[in-house]
């Protein structure tokens, strides 16, 4: 029988030293994570972009603005920043506090479009 063939025969389990047919225990390895320098710069940046959204730095905002006068109060609530498709009521509250009945109130909303 060649050698070749010989040790192509012997390929399988590998016993301990007292041949018990058991296999080799493993050896004890010290688990550690190892990070490369493009890691250690990009896993806080990944982390980053989760936690501003819990933040609340990429979602919807809305602002408020209030006036008044001696006869007329105003609310006004608009949406400071829009995303991509996405729509949000204008909200405008008109209050009467004059001690006089006022029966017409006339508002007008103009849409300004940027190029």
């Amino acid at each position: 029988m060649s050698e070749a063939t010989h040790k192509r025969d012997h390929v399988g389990l590998v016993t301990d030293d007292a041949g018990s047919g058991e296999p080799a225990h493993a050896p004890q390895i010290r688990r550690r994570v190892a990070f490369t320098r493009k890691q250690l710069i990009g896993l806080p940046l990944l982390a980053a972009v989760p936690i501003m959204s819990v933040l609340g730095l990429f979602g919807e905002r809305r602002s408020e603005v209030n006036a008044a006068s001696r006869t007329v109060a105003m609310s006004i609530r608009y949406p400071a920043r829009f995303r991509y498709r996405q729509v949000q009521p204008l909200d405008i509250v008109v209050r009467n506090i004059s001690t006089t009945r006022s029966d017409t109130a006339a508002a007008t909303v103009r849409t300004v479009v940027f190029p």
